[in-house]
């Protein structure tokens, strides 16, 4: 055997042995070469979507994919429907809608015009520009529903237990029931256009009478009435600032007091916009 070389043995199926020698320099100058397009496709994945399945099915089909949208549903049931609508939507998006204008910019003709879009690649009875919006704005608003739901199924109401120490129930189910209902009860029965500190204590209190008529829940305890009206405070915060950026996405006051709001009557519409216009209040 040669210096530098080294000596493998084998046994064959029939029991021979085997011997092989191989140069140690060979067995290092050894190289893989690798595909960099290989590496480059496994890194960057499959890619946006093109809407190439969609002509091929065309194709095979001889016509449209057609698209159900049951009524009230967000979504089409059929799951290669609900795929193929996504991905031709967000084709029409990336390409066909102006930029840099944000959603609430666009103007109807503009929605219009990406929808039919839309309808020139599918086969569709009805899709409007509501169900696109419907689509792009997701589930919408609590509205309180599930809680009746689950009332009717148990017999009774829902019962919330806030131990004492905590601000928030500890079951996620309760806190996630109760955040909701007080959610509600900020957006269609708090007094606007007051702050949570204008508020007196009747209204305030008001408003917890309201969730006990929906919870089970021990209100005499100082510390569950402190955690619900903190969670209240919250919710009311929220609905106030939702409110302000829909009075600033107006380009008006015109436009903006035109608004439309199901939870407020025209009149309280008007009062947030005058507070708003308010140079006195823009100061604060």
């Amino acid at each position: 055997m040669a210096p530098g070389e080294r000596v493998f043995r084998q046994t064959t199926l029939t029991g021979e042995m085997t011997q092989d020698t191989q140069s140690v320099d060979d067995s290092n100058n050894l190289t893989h070469v690798v595909n960099t397009d290989d590496f480059t496709r496994l890194k960057k994945g499959r890619g946006k979507t093109r809407g190439k399945g969609l002509e091929k099915m065309k194709k095979t089909l001889g016509s449209k994919m057609k698209i159900e949208i049951p009524l009230g549903k967000r979504r089409p049931t059929k799951l290669d429907q609900s795929a193929k609508l996504s991905n031709e939507l967000g084709i029409i998006a990336r390409n066909f809608l102006l930029l840099p204008n944000k959603w609430k910019e666009l103007t109807r003709v503009n929605k219009d015009a990406a929808l039919i879009r839309c309808h020139v690649v599918f086969r569709t009875d009805s899709f409007s520009s509501d169900d696109f919006t419907r689509l792009k704005k997701g589930r919408g608003k609590t509205r309180g529903k599930g809680l009746e739901k689950m009332k009717k199924t148990l017999g009774s109401k829902m019962k919330i237990e806030i131990p004492l120490g905590k601000e928030r129930p500890t079951k996620p189910d309760q806190s996630a029931k109760l955040s909701n209902e007080l959610g509600i009860i900020a957006r269609n029965f708090l007094l606007l256009p007051n702050k949570w500190k204008e508020l007196t204590r009747e209204d305030k209190d008001a408003a917890l009478i309201r969730s006990h008529e929906r919870f089970e829940i021990n209100l005499d305890e100082h510390y569950v009435k402190d955690s619900c009206e903190d969670i209240l405070k919250n919710r009311s915060s929220q609905w106030h600032y939702k409110l302000k950026q829909l009075f600033e996405s107006a380009h008006s006051e015109e436009e903006a007091r035109k608004i439309e709001v199901p939870e407020l009557t025209p009149e309280n519409w008007n009062r947030l916009c005058d507070m708003w216009i308010n140079p006195h209040h823009k100061v604060i």
